[in-house]
């Protein structure tokens, strides 16, 4: 038993390689999006669809899309809180200019 049949019995949202590619080759939009992608990002999308790989959460784009306080402020509140200890309140998002000024505090807790 290999491990996408593991996966596949804990989480049976999980589709397999040919069942994705049905359903992408069975929409005319889906199938003219996936078939303009390189090679290697339909081959990374196939692989995280089908729980073969993850995603990879802490690169710069993903993480600063999902953690952005001017969209879900609570989402970087409770990393902040758990990763201190601490409870923490995101208000507001700081400028670029103040990230660049040395000793300045960007977190008062």
């Amino acid at each position: 038993m290999n491990s996408q049949t593991n996966l596949s019995k804990l989480f049976p949202m999980i589709k397999t390689k040919e069942q994705i590619l049905e359903e992408i080759n069975s929409n005319d939009t889906l199938r003219t999006i996936f078939n303009n992608w390189p090679e290697h990002h339909k081959n990374e999308f196939l692989s995280i669809c089908t729980g073969s790989k993850g995603v990879k959460m802490l690169y710069d784009s993903y993480f600063k899309e999902i953690l952005n306080p001017e969209y879900a402020p609570e989402r970087l509140s409770s990393l902040l809180s758990t990763l201190i200890g601490k409870k923490v309140t995101v208000k507001y998002q700081l400028t670029r200019f103040i990230y660049c000024l040395h000793g300045y505090h960007l977190l008062h807790v």
